[in-house]
């Protein structure tokens, strides 16, 4: 299975809840530049999993234009959500497809990066729009090779 684990562009800082918080144009600018930088990548993708907080669908919205892929929100990607759930999750997505994308959040996302590819927490890190590409043979602890990490260059 391929992943591709996408961090939601940069977002204002203010709004009623987390969870509304909304992608600003450099957030929109990011998330367009590194998924036209890595479209041949991406060009297998299969599904996209994203999380229901708004500037994470943002994110999404933007990836299904640009790769005419079908689009699911998850609970199990909000920045609380757990690994554990989360990787029982991807495990079975493994069997559906060989390839899909998941938008979410810090620390849910790098947390995620550093488990599956068996580093310490922090280890490796995800800024706005940081798109991240990772080979596994299943999708479980220290089990999956990090092929390349990219942001846009803005």
């Amino acid at each position: 299975m391929t992943l591709f684990l996408l961090r939601h562009g940069h977002a204002w800082p203010d709004a009623p809840s987390d969870a509304l918080r909304d992608l600003s144009p450099r957030g929109q600018e990011e998330v367009t530049a590194v998924l036209q930088d890595n479209v041949q990548s991406l060009s297998e993708v299969e599904r996209i999993f994203c999380s229901p907080f708004r500037r994470a669908r943002q994110t999404a919205d933007i990836a299904v234009e640009c790769l005419n892929v079908d689009l699911d929100e998850t609970d199990l990607l909000i920045p609380s959500a757990s690994i554990a759930q989360l990787v029982e999750f991807l495990q079975l997505q493994y069997e559906r497809y060989a390839s899909v994308l998941l938008v979410a959040h810090n620390p849910l996302l790098e947390n995620l990066l550093n488990y599956l590819v068996g580093e310490e927490r922090g280890f490796l890190h995800l800024g706005t729009g940081s798109l991240a590409c990772l080979q596994a043979q299943y999708p479980a602890g220290g089990a999956c090779q990090l092929e390349w990490l990219r942001r846009a260059d803005l």
